[in-house]
């Protein structure tokens, strides 16, 4: 189902135009811009919408806040007294000292690949090749994040770290 939506809310992106939870509600622009049975579409299926778009956007405020802890740990340069251990990737741990460098690295990393994925121009790599390199870089962050937080202790959580 959630596939489903995501079909619908890039079909109607796609078109110009832009949808937007607020509250219960769901704001629709460039609604004259889309097919009579698209708009059809979107009102039967404005609550799943909303609850889709909701969620969609309390990640991406996750995502703001852990890019913004990122930058400021680049720009540090910290260089740890012993090393930190992490998943970058699945089955790819990471040892390092150097957490402002991978920082930096993974933020290059997320940078390129929505430029890559918003730019829509042709690659040597396909769109979803970029989204999973960003979504890597941001799990790496995510996991380089907690392991510093937990004093360079190497904890279990869902399998991230």
């Amino acid at each position: 189902m959630k596939d489903d939506l995501s079909v619908l809310i890039s079909r109607t992106e796609s078109k110009g135009a832009a949808l937007r939870a607020r509250g219960d509600r769901l704001e629709v622009w460039g609604l004259d811009r889309l097919a009579p049975d698209l708009v059809d579409e979107l009102k039967d299926r404005r609550s799943d919408l909303v609850k889709c778009l909701s969620h969609r956007d309390a990640e991406g405020r996750k995502t703001a806040q852990l890019l913004a802890w990122a930058s400021e740990l680049a720009e540090q340069e910290l260089r740890l007294e012993r090393p930190v251990r992490y998943t970058e990737a699945p089955r790819r741990m990471v040892s390092t000292i150097h957490a402002s460098w991978y920082a930096t690295q993974y933020l290059r990393t997320i940078a390129l690949a929505r430029q890559r994925i918003d730019s829509r121009r042709s690659t040597d790599w396909p769109p979803q090749w970029w989204r999973e390199r960003e979504e890597e870089g941001i799990a790496a962050l995510r996991n380089l994040r907690t392991v510093l937080e937990n004093g360079g202790k190497r904890v279990a959580s869902g399998g991230q770290v």
